[in-house]
């Protein structure tokens, strides 16, 4: 399991590298993501022993192999949302693996990726599986072009960092309107305007300032941790969602909040619900009152 956490523990967030590894455990891909990279490394070993070229049949194949076995796992995921978010993750770990794997071929790294996207292609149309999904899931037509406009000798220094994906935001997921929310939010003076507060929700614009009373900063992390835990919010694509608010919240002076401020607020009071019993009840009995409406 120590290959898959440590590719976890660079690519994936503080707030949700657990999240993914226990996703990737409940619907037993962890040990299959596992055991088809340790017989990939293998296999490349074996073929390094006689010959210093790309082994393409070998990756197009395992490519092939590897798309087969975490789609009949995958299809069984009765949840969208955890389906998505698998399905997110899984790219994210094989786009990770075949780049450790370019690396070792600089001169090679067109043709490598060529017969990873053949193998995936090829499968694909077999088993009628949506290939232009996999392709945005794994960024491989933005990773081609990458490789395309560089040469081989440097594509390995260069071919670190994938193309970025969809700007993560928080979803609205319109179990009811957002306005008795952000009418009583105004009423107890935790926010600056009804209007501005909405925009927190289902909004890409990076450069989106939201105003909260940061004296209320605790009722402001409980909020957020009900929110999500009631299904009221979701990170979209599959970012923290306290980390996005984070991105966005600002003081009424337009000071930013600390980094990972809300979560470790969140986590203070799970840790001493007695020390913040008044602030946990009134932000619960708020969400009580959204969950009737």
């Amino acid at each position: 399991m120590d290959i898959l956490k440590d590719i976890i523990e660079q690519h994936f967030i503080s707030p949700e590298k657990q999240e993914i590894l226990i996703l990737l455990k409940k619907y037993d891909l962890a040990d299959l993501i596992l055991k088809h990279g340790t017989l990939l490394i293998e296999q490349i070993q074996k073929h390094l022993s006689t010959n210093n070229k790309a082994p393409l049949p070998i990756l197009s194949s395992s490519a092939s192999n590897l798309l087969v076995a975490i789609n009949s796992k995958v299809t069984l995921i009765t949840d969208p949302f955890e389906k998505r978010k698998i399905q997110q993750a899984v790219a994210n770990l094989s786009v990770r693996m075949f780049a450790s794997i370019i690396k070792l071929f600089p001169n090679d790294a067109l043709e490598v990726l060529k017969a990873v996207q053949e193998g995936l292609q090829s499968t694909s149309s077999l088993w009628s599986y949506d290939y232009n999904d996999i392709d945005q899931l794994m960024h491989l037509s933005g990773f081609y072009e990458m490789i395309q406009s560089i040469d081989g000798s440097n594509a390995a220094k260069k071919i670190k960092k994938i193309e970025q994906g969809p700007i993560s935001f928080l979803k609205w997921t319109k179990k009811c309107d957002t306005g008795f929310l952000t009418s009583e939010l105004k009423e107890k003076g935790w926010i600056k305007s009804q209007n501005g507060f909405v925009k927190l929700f289902d909004n890409q614009d990076e450069s989106l300032k939201v105003h909260w009373n940061t004296n209320y900063r605790y009722e402001l992390a409980r909020l957020l941790f009900m929110l999500h835990e009631k299904d009221f919010i979701r990170p979209v694509p599959s970012k923290g969602y306290f980390a996005i608010a984070e991105r966005h919240i600002v003081d009424f002076a337009e000071k930013p909040l600390p980094k990972n401020a809300l979560k470790k607020l969140s986590s203070k009071m799970t840790q001493e619900p007695d020390k913040y019993k008044e602030i946990i009840s009134e932000v619960d009995e708020l969400i009580n009152k959204l969950n009737s409406r």
